[in-house]
């Protein structure tokens, strides 16, 4: 079990995760994204969650793009407060111009709420992955709750750069974890411990 707490894991890969340049970002996106185009379960999806990368997240835009030819319906999140607290939701989106800057700047959908439970597949960004699912997010708990709220049939996949695939996070009981990774060096299936 890696020794560092939460706080110095999400330091340490943001850290790195900065450094990069944005031709490094373009390529491990372009490589991720061409993987996941030809897996089964987002060929055969009809609803897929992604998102809007920021901070040098891979990016799956290009897939979005691919997604929509073929028919699927493509949601992004958007940060709703609930009770004060952030709540994550996601709606609908055809093309770039459906997102507008929401919470912390970060680009959200317009249109009207989807329910968690018609997702098929959600593309997660995260800080941090391990073997066996766990993922380390910005801490705020929202990815979390909306997975809870998911189909158990539906499969969640976590979009990295290598490094910030670790060999095992620490995790607590209300984390959700993935049921894959995807890397420019391959999709990675997850083994819950």
């Amino acid at each position: 079990m890696d020794k560092r707490n939460k706080q110095t894991i999400r330091a340490e890969i943001l850290e790195r995760r900065l450094a990069l340049t944005p031709a490094a970002v373009a390529a491990a996106s372009a490589e991720i994204v061409r993987q996941l185009a030809q897996l089964p379960p987002l060929e055969e999806a009809t609803v897929v969650g992604i998102y809007a990368p920021i901070l040098q997240e891979v990016d799956p835009t290009a897939l979005r793009d691919v997604l929509l030819l073929r028919g699927v319906q493509v949601l992004y999140p958007r940060v709703a407060p609930v009770d004060g607290f952030p709540r994550l939701e996601y709606a609908q989106v055809h093309c770039s111009e459906d997102l507008r800057p929401g919470y912390r700047g970060i680009p959200e959908p317009q249109g009207p709420e989807v329910a968690a439970d018609t997702l098929d597949v959600l593309l997660a960004p995260g800080i941090a992955f391990d073997s066996s699912g766990s993922r380390l997010g910005y801490g705020g708990g929202s990815y979390d709750e909306w997975i809870q709220r998911m189909r158990s049939d539906a499969i969640i996949i976590g979009l990295a750069h290598p490094f910030q695939v670790l060999a095992d996070l620490p995790c607590d009981e209300h984390d959700r974890p993935v049921h894959a990774v995807a890397t420019p060096s391959g999709i990675h299936r997850c083994s819950p411990a």
